[in-house]
């Protein structure tokens, strides 16, 4: 897969990304139909286009889900989770 214009890897490019955030961007990356009427395949380019519209929709998700896991956790049910936003300090 090639790199995006702007050097960073498709993978960090979605690294704060859901599977529906993703998903999103692949739907507006669709090429609208040229004034010709031909179709055309999704490009890098109008994937990378897509990603800078899209916002991630774990951001509000982990912020959640951290102040749960620091407040509200009792007998340690959500100590896998916190181990997780320790390593990972997710955006």
């Amino acid at each position: 897969m090639p790199r995006p214009s702007d050097g960073r890897a498709p993978r960090e490019a979605t690294a704060s990304a859901s599977g529906a955030s993703a998903t999103g961007a692949a739907a507006a990356a669709r090429p609208t139909s040229s004034p010709s009427g031909d179709l055309r395949m999704i490009e890098q380019r109008d994937f990378e286009a897509a990603l800078r519209e899209v916002r991630p929709s774990t951001g509000p998700w982990f912020t959640t889900a951290r102040n749960v896991a620091m407040f509200a956790d009792e007998g340690g049910a959500y100590d896998a989770l916190v181990g997780y936003l320790k390593k990972q300090k997710p955006r």
